[in-house]
């Protein structure tokens, strides 16, 4: 719980790429968070408080800087996301489903 507490949101740097595209292949791997096939550039718990910080602090600023509408894309596999989404009051106004190839 240590590594949780100590942590602290930056803004990127090209020096993080390869860390942030290692965790978007892995969302790749789980075939439940996008469409893609290749990233553009731990643990449960972790990466629960890392998501709801990330997402708290993309709500912080978006009302700073004068948006007050936000949409987020999530399958319906990604039960995790769904409810992240909605514990943070998001609302749910459709579903899209992955079609058979």
């Amino acid at each position: 719980m240590d590594a949780v507490n100590n942590m602290k949101i930056i803004n990127i740097q090209q020096q993080h790429y390869s860390q942030i595209a290692d965790i978007y292949l892995q969302g790749i791997a789980t075939d439940s968070a996008t469409f893609q096939t290749t990233a553009p550039f731990g643990k449960v718990r972790m990466k629960a408080i890392a998501g709801f910080q990330l997402l708290n602090l993309l709500i912080l600023s978006s009302e700073q800087n004068g948006l007050w509408t936000l949409q987020s894309g999530i399958f319906p596999e990604n039960v995790s996301s769904i409810k992240l989404h909605e514990n943070m009051a998001f609302a749910s106004l459709y579903t899209v489903k992955k079609q058979e190839q």
